[in-house]
Formats: structure tokens, C-alpha cells, sequence
């Protein structure tokens, strides 16, 4: 009998993998859950409760489908994690489960009816979710529950009648604080106890006050044929999240909408395909909700739609390639949400679009070189800029491609973040006719080769950061010396791999043509580093130079150059010794130049 528990307290990042085959410790064959591999027909126990971790420690992504191979399982504790997207319907398959325990992740969607398979059910733990719909009335098969954490989710509706086989201190527990529930209720249950969703009349027929038909949407009766804008923001007078349940299907209905302005309250469930009915719709405004589910793809049908903003809610599944239909689209934003699959490349028939923010999602894939087609596009971020904690709803993990060298069709671009994109190839001369380009940030990619001096032609202000992001930031490539002297010393070019550019500076020195201008101290690489970095500098001219290592008291540690060399640019390494030798401790040190009447001094950490 295998089995299995960890309590992680302040472990090492876990990510989650997509259920492949693998062979157990025990030599049986397994399957791959978060960077374990368990045995198929001997795991009995999975408990990875998080317990105090930071939040980019906890276990992310989707619980994946082949969870339900684990068909010996009696419990499954994933307690406190940052686990995101829906419950498998394969959970049904679990029929041994006697505890689950998912509570307190990202989980939204509804609640699967095959949940009603795990009869041996002890507990049942849901709270702290984002499940949304209805309570399946499969949940009354459970008859050997316990315990039935349903609380601070978005369930709604009506609850099954059948709940009452249930025994009385697990009805009383589907009570709790942070649902909606709707009339008729069970006869086991008392309406008193209950607490009622205001919106239960949402979607019924009305009488508008200009005397046409109407229907009831969130306490309001708006007319089917006049209503033109339906504005119910948070930020609109009314309460943040004041709306919570389901966007009714009846919103179809308002064939004459222009705007549907629905954001910064607490909405859940799918988007309603018949939102797609909607053919006069110029803004759909969603973004800061409890949204779950796919966009559907009916949303082509949306072909005058100008602004479609769905970022910052619990959306999963991927964008649809019907989206390349929306040709009067300006400004598409889906960041901060669970979506996964590739970018479809039909997002490059979007020839108006203007602004494009698909960051901090679980997309993956090639970057599509018919994104750089949209020569209207001036804002476009790919994936979060690496700052401060890991984003809440994960990062996009893009494969490695030569797309970067297309950025010179995005003539109107302002803004272009791509960090840890997986950008290959060189920064290609015509960046510097991008004259509209007031941020570039890729970072922690591998573009290599010379950095063409045209990009000193750019409107950017190489040295200007905001919140600690710089507007320009190419640190962590693979760029060779010598770089442009707009951009040299910079704090946007740190942390250059510079191993595969000896050839190239061979070949720069018999050229003669690329004497450096003016004498530049380069922070060091790789930095953070354990034991060895190298310290990179130029000379314009002939000159003594003396290139020492400090402590943080100013203390000598290491002197690693001192004499007359050549104009050219130099590298030294230090491998974390002393004068004499000897191995230093871990710590802050400085290294500074002085070259002539040049001084600089710049930070490096070493680890052990």
C-alpha cells in the first residue's frame, strides 16, 4: 500500500503537470500530479496541504483529468493551493474517495454532477472556491457525509430536493454564508434559514416604464426594444460587486444594446452564449468578475463589437479562433484569467485592433508571426513583467520562436512587454524606425548577436523605470558587445550571456570599426551567482586600469586587474576568492573600475 502526505510549509515551487505516464518508486506504472509520480494501482493517499506558503509556492494550474486513474484513492487534500480552472467530471471516477478535500483554491466552474458517484463520501470540502451554478442533485447520493463545505463560493439557484436524504448537520452546513439560493426550497429546509439571492426574478417578463416589454435584469425592468446601454459598473455609483450570480441567458434579448457594462461586481457562472444575439453590441465591459468557463465562440457573431474586456475573472479553455472574426475590434484585453491552448493566429486578422493584453493566463505554444500583422497595434503585453511576487492566476510559457524580428511591421506600437517569451534571433536594424515606441520590455528571453545602433533612434528613455519596471529592459538575453552608447550601462541590458559571442568580437576587432566611445562598467553575469562571474568593461583608449573587489564594509577582497591595456572591450572573471585565494563567504560585494579619471562601482551577490 502506497501512500502519500506532505504538509508544505514554505516549500520549493511545485508546478503542475499534464498527467503523464511515469513509472512509480514501486515500479508499478504511474501517472505524473504536480511533479510527483504516483502509483496507479497502489496510491491510496494524496495530502498537499499548503499551510502558510507564499503564494507563488502553492500548487497551480488545473487539477488534470487523469486523476481519475488513481482509482484506489481514499484521499485526496489539496487544501489551501492556488489550484485554478474546473473539477474534472473524471473525480467521479474516485469511488473509493472517502475524504476530498479541495478547499480554499481557484476552482470555479460548477460543481460536477458525477460528484454524486463518491457514495463512501466522508467529507466533502468546496469552500473558499469560485463554483458557480447550481447544486447537482446528484450531491444527495452521498448519504454517508459528514461533513459538506459549500460555503464562500457563488453557488446559486435552486437546491435539489433530494438533498434532504442528506442528514441533518450536513443540510444546515449547505446553508453557510457566501451563496445565493432561490425558491421553491426542499421540504427539509426552512426559508428562514436561508439566504435568498435579490436577483431570483432575473430574466422574467416586465412592463418598462415607456410601456414596452420588458425583462427583469439585477432589480430593474429595461426595455427589450429602447434599451440601448445597460451600465450596472461597481464603479458606477453603485457598490463594488453590488450584481453577484449568473449573467441571465434572457440578456440575448436586447437586440438594440450598444454597451453592456457589467464589470467590478461579483457576477459567476459561464458567459451566456446567447450574448452572441447581440449584433449592434460596440463594448462588452466584464472584467473584474467571478466569470468561469470558455468565451464561447458565438462571440463572432459579434461583428460591429469595438471593446471586449474579460480580463481578471476565472475564465478557462482557450480563445476561440472564431475571435479573428471581430474585424472592428480596437481593444481586447483577457489578462488575469486561467485561459490555456495557444494563441490562435487568427488574432492577426484584427486589423484595427489597438490594444492587446493576454498576460498572466496559462497560454503556451509558439508566439503566432501573424500577431505582428497589426500594424494599428499600440499596446501589446504577452506575459506579466517578473516583479515582486509571482502573479496570482499563473504566467504564460511560450515555446521558442524567431517572431521577434517581425516587431518592425508594429508601426504604431507604444508598448511592447514580452519577458520570458521564449524570443529568439537578433534585434533586428529597423527596431529604430518604431518611433512611436515608448516601452520594450524582454527581458529573460534569447535574443542574441550585436544590438543595432538604430535603436538609439527610439523615443525611449533607456534609463526611466515606473514601480520598479524599466520602460526599457533587454536584461537576461544573450546580447554581444559592444552595445550602442545610448544603451550602454544600462541598468536594461544586466545579465547577458555573453559565451557564444567570442567569434563575433573576433571578427568586430578585425574590423576596427567598433572602437567604444567612452569607457562603460557592465554589471556583471550571472548575477546572482555561485562561483564564478564575469566583469565586463570597455575602453576607448590606451589606459591604466584597476578593477577591484570589495566588502560591504570597503574592506580589499580581490584586486583582479592592475595595468595599461589596449581601447577595446574586456572581460575579467572572479571566482569568489581572495587575495589569497580563498574561498569568500556568501554576501554582497562591490567591484569598481577606475580607468583614467573614469570611476564606477556597481553590486554583485554571491550565493553558496
Amino acid at each position: 500500500m502506497e501512500k502519500y502526505f506532505r504538509l508544505l510549509l514554505f516549500p520549493v515551487l511545485i508546478s503542475f503537470t499534464e498527467g503523464q505516464n511515469c513509472t512509480a518508486e514501486d515500479g508499478t506504472e504511474g501517472i505524473e500530479l504536480w511533479e510527483d509520480c504516483y502509483s496507479i494501482e497502489n496510491t491510496q493517499s494524496i495530502n498537499l496541504v499548503c499551510v502558510m506558503c507564499p503564494a507563488s509556492q502553492k500548487l497551480q494550474g488545473p487539477i488534470p483529468p487523469e486523476i481519475g486513474l488513481l482509482t484506489n484513492l481514499t484521499v485526496l487534500n489539496i487544501l489551501l493551493n492556488n489550484i485554478s480552472g474546473p473539477i474534472p467530471s473524471e473525480i467521479g471516477d474516485l469511488t473509493n474517495l472517502i475524504t476530498l478535500n479541495l478547499g480554499y483554491n481557484n476552482l470555479s466552474g460548477p460543481i460536477p454532477s458525477e460528484i454524486g458517484n463518491l457514495t463512501n463520501l466522508n467529507t466533502l470540502h468546496l469552500a473558499g472556491n469560485h463554483l458557480s451554478g447550481a447544486i447537482p442533485s446528484e450531491i444527495g447520493n452521498l448519504t454517508n457525509l459528514e461533513y459538506l463545505g459549500l460555503s464562500q463560493n457563488q453557488l446559486y439557484g435552486v437546491i435539489p430536493e433530494n438533498i434532504c436524504s442528506l442528514e441533518d448537520s450536513v443540510i444546515s452546513q449547505v446553508l453557510a454564508s457566501g451563496n445565493y439560493f432561490c425558491p421553491p426550497y426542499p421540504f427539509c429546509i426552512e426559508d428562514s434559514s436561508i439566504q435568498e439571492s435579490e436577483y431570483c426574478d432575473n430574466g422574467i417578463e416586465c412592463i418598462a416604464d415607456d410601456g414596452t416589454d420588458g425583462n427583469i435584469l439585477w432589480g430593474s425592468c429595461y426595455s427589450i426594444e429602447n434599451t440601448t446601454v445597460i451600465n450596472l459598473s461597481g464603479n458606477n455609483g453603485n457598490d463594488l460587486g453590488s450584481l453577484y450570480g449568473p449573467i441571465p441567458p434572457e440578456i440575448g434579448q436586447f437586440l438594440n444594446l450598444d454597451t453592456l457594462n457589467l464589470s467590478l461586481n461579483n457576477l459567476s457562472g459561464t458567459i451566456p452564449s446567447e450574448i452572441s444575439y447581440l449584433n449592434n453590441l460596440k463594448t462588452l465591459n466584464l472584467y473584474y468578475n467571478k466569470l468561469s468557463g470558455n468565451l464561447p465562440s458565438e462571440i463572432e457573431n459579434l461583428t460591429g463589437l469595438e471593446n471586449l474586456f474579460l480580463n481578471n475573472n476565472k475564465m478557462y479553455g482557450s480563445i476561440p479562433s472564431q475571435v479573428g472574426n471581430l474585424s472592428n475590434l480596437i481593444k481586447f484585453h483577457i489578462n488575469q484569467n486561467f485561459i490555456s491552448g495557444s494563441i490562435p493566429p487568427e488574432i492577426g486578422n484584427l486589423g484595427n485592433l489597438e490594444s492587446l493584453h493576454i498576460a498572466e493566463n496559462n497560454l503556451a505554444g509558439e508566439i503566432p508571426s501573424e500577431m505582428f500583422n497589426l500594424q494599428n497595434l499600440r499596446y501589446l503585453n504577452i506575459r506579466r513583467v517578473p516583479f515582486g511576487m509571482s502573479p496570482i492566476n499563473g504566467n504564460n510559457r511560450f515555446s521558442q520562436s524567431y517572431v521577434f524580428s517581425n516587431i518592425v511591421n508594429l508601426g504604431s506600437i507604444e508598448t511592447f512587454i514580452a519577458p520570458d517569451c521564449g524570443l529568439m534571433g537578433n534585434i533586428p536594424p529597423g527596431i529604430g524606425n518604431l518611433q512611436n515606441l515608448q516601452t520594450l520590455n524582454v527581458q529573460h528571453n534569447y535574443l542574441e548577436g550585436i544590438i543595432p545602433e538604430s535603436i538609439c533612434d527610439l523615443n525611449i528613455d533607456f534609463n526611466a523605470s515606473s514601480w520598479g519596471v524599466r520602460d526599457f529592459d533587454l536584461s537576461g538575453n544573450n546580447l554581444c558587445l559592444p552595445y550602442p552608447a545610448c544603451v550602454a550601462g544600462s541598468g536594461g541590458l544586466s545579465n547577458q550571456d555573453t559565451s557564444n559571442c567570442n567569434i563575433i568580437d573576433t571578427l568586430l576587432s578585425i574590423e576596427g570599426n567598433f572602437t567604444p566611445s567612452t569607457v562603460n562598467l557592465y554589471q556583471n553575469y550571472p548575477n546572482p551567482f555561485n562561483p564564478i562571474t564575469t566583469l565586463e568593461y570597455e575602453l576607448p583608449e590606451d589606459s591604466f586600469v584597476d578593477v577591484t573587489i570589495y566588502d560591504m564594509l570597503g574592506n580589499v577582497v580581490n584586486n583582479l586587474v592592475n595595468n595599461n591595456q589596449s581601447s577595446g572591450y574586456k572581460s575579467i572573471q572572479w571566482n569568489a576568492t581572495n587575495s589569497q585565494g580563498e574561498p569568500v563567504s556568501a554576501g554582497v560585494y562591490l567591484y569598481k573600475i577606475q580607468a583614467g579619471d573614469f570611476v564606477d562601482t556597481k553590486k554583485m551577490i554571491l550565493l553558496k
